[in-house]
């Protein structure tokens, strides 16, 4: 199964080699963590196994030799061999004679489509980066703070099973059941009165953002950002050729009078815990934003991403004048997966948000709003809530500072790389700044982490950075 030419042997040799902790495979395009603790064989077969299943080794891909993986991994060749035979019996991968292992999958016969060597409406191509499987991936990527009850899925599934499906797609504006539903569930949670005309439902808080921003923003406008924030948000603001404007953040929030200077027509606010600083809006930055906003007829959209698990109040709560959209999500309660979010706004641009979903055939699941309708009319969605907040304040007593679910660690950088070569994944600070960084820090995601995992880590941390790190609410 592996047999090779000396020459082929020593070029597999140069596309795998081991640095800072990592086995990097070259022509494949990843790079897995070296297996440190335990049985070599068995984390070995996990982690090839786990970069097939999740695509990042393709159907058709060559494994490397087993000389070359021995050498890099620091085991013998008949372990590696031994590790082949396992994902082999798992039909993951198989043998062709004289030219090694490859990755199981089904080809489809043909030629490939030919790659033109210029593409002009590729306008902004991203840079590739090289994909990491790590052990714990602690970036910020909205996992669910608690795990709803595999019965209770299956209820809420159940009852959506039964219930007919209409002849076309549905209201654009999403389910009226589920939409009903979320109000009483966003009153209760969250304190904000709506009214299910105010509400719609979307594919995720990103979709809804999208949608704000095709209504209110046209080519030219300004749009605020908070500095720190979300990148993806800003590329989205780029491609509508609108301007963006970094508005700095400080421990009380976004300076309301630095975005009176700017005259935008939207802004993007986290208030509850700002992303990703976690510093929370004061009551008179709140109440000087929404003067501002009804006297200068701009859009404040508030992003309350982890909202049910902080302990403030929505800004939406105060606005008497119909200038805030909320922007909601169930990523954090349920699962990214199903990408649900929602949107609160004045009658007018609810009904015009609606329509441009409309316009662009973006219907969500049928079946997938009845479940969650399900969950939340039966009560089974706010007992769920009260399950994951007592969780979360279990894990708030090993990270006092922590707000929403996420911690930012005051310390350099560098560490990061440190913590790559164990296998932990983590964001910089510096990744969400739109102009040059002026502070650096660690961020961590803890959401559905034991408290005992999280004490882990931060020793983990403290150990790599020489010290205990700081966890300040905002990174002034």
């Amino acid at each position: 199964m592996d047999r090779r030419t000396p020459g082929s042997d020593q070029a597999q040799r140069g596309q795998v080699r081991a640095e800072q902790g990592l086995i990097s495979i070259a022509a494949a395009g990843i790079a897995l963590p070296l297996p440190r603790t335990g049985k070599r064989t068995d984390a070995l077969v996990e982690l090839l196994a786990r970069a097939i299943t999740e695509g990042r080794l393709g159907p058709g891909a060559r494994l490397p030799s087993s000389r070359a993986l021995a050498e890099a991994a620091g085991v013998s060749r008949n372990v590696v061999l031994g590790v082949y035979s396992v994902l082999a019996e798992r039909g993951l991968v198989g043998g062709r004679h004289g030219s090694g292992s490859y990755v199981r999958g089904e080809q489809r016969a043909g030629r490939a489509r030919p790659v033109p060597e210029a593409a002009p409406w590729l306008t902004t191509p991203r840079p590739s980066t090289t994909d990491v499987v790590a052990g714990l991936d602690l970036r910020l990527r909205a996992r669910p703070a608690a795990m709803l009850p595999a019965a209770a899925w299956r209820r809420a599934w159940q009852a959506a099973a039964k219930r007919r499906l209409p002849s076309g797609y549905g209201d654009p504006a999403g389910d009226r059941r589920l939409r009903a539903a979320l109000t009483d569930f966003l009153a209760t949670s969250r304190d904000l009165p709506a009214a299910t005309t105010d509400v719609v439902v979307t594919g995720g808080a990103a979709e809804a953002l999208g949608l704000l921003l095709r209504a209110v923003v046209r080519p030219g406008d300004r749009v605020a950002v908070e500095e720190p924030g979300y990148p993806a948000f800003n590329r989205m603001v780029r491609d509508r050729d609108a301007t963006v404007v970094p508005i700095p953040v400080d421990s009380d929030g976004i300076s309301v009078s630095a975005l009176e200077a700017v005259n935008p027509r939207l802004v993007l606010v986290t208030p509850a815990c700002q992303f990703p600083t976690t510093a929370t809006l004061t009551p008179d930055r709140r109440q000087h934003l929404l003067s501002w906003a009804r006297d200068r007829g701009a859009l404040v959209v508030e992003d309350d991403y982890a909202g049910e698990f902080t302990d403030h109040r929505p800004l939406a709560t105060l606005d008497e004048h119909g200038v805030v959209a909320y922007v909601g999500t169930l990523s954090r309660l349920l699962a990214p997966s199903l990408r649900i979010g929602y949107l609160v706004a004045a009658r007018p641009l609810a009904a015009e948000v609606a329509r441009l979903r409309g316009e662009t055939d973006s219907y969500l699941s049928l079946p997938i709003q009845f479940a969650l309708a399900d969950l939340l009319t039966t009560g089974e969605l706010t007992r769920h809530l009260r399950r994951a907040r007592r969780l979360v304040a279990e894990q708030r007593a090993v990270l006092p500072n922590a707000s929403g679910l996420h911690v930012l660690l005051r310390m350099p950088e560098a560490t990061a790389d440190t913590l790559l070569g164990q296998g932990i994944l983590v964001d910089r600070l510096s990744a969400f700044y739109d102009g040059p960084p002026t502070a650096e820090g660690l961020l961590l995601d803890f959401a559905g982490l034991a408290p005992n995992t999280l004490r882990r880590i931060l020793d983990a941390v403290s150990r790599k950075s020489g010290g205990k790190p700081d966890t300040p609410t905002c990174p002034a």
